[in-house]
């Protein structure tokens, strides 16, 4: 009998380091993604250019300048 409450024992440690490797890696991967995010909304805040962009990209209230609107070309034979 004591070795089938040795098994019992082993295997709820085994389920158990499984179940704390599972955690752990869960937070090292939303803890990575936290940073990466973090650090990419640092480096677009530093460049004028995306950050433009961006503005423009989002903001549909305003209307694009003339200068940013593309003229379709001619592709006419005549």
């Amino acid at each position: 009998m004591e070795s089938l409450g040795a098994l019992i024992v082993m295997f709820l440690l085994y389920v158990s380091g499984a179940i704390l490797a599972v955690v752990m890696l869960a937070v090292g991967i939303a803890w990575g993604i936290r940073w990466g995010l973090t650090w990419a909304v640092k480096e677009i805040s530093r460049d004028p250019g995306i950050e433009r962009w961006l503005k423009r990209a989002f903001n549909t209230s305003e209307n694009p300048s003339h200068s940013e609107i593309s003229k379709p070309a001619d592709v006419s034979n005549n």
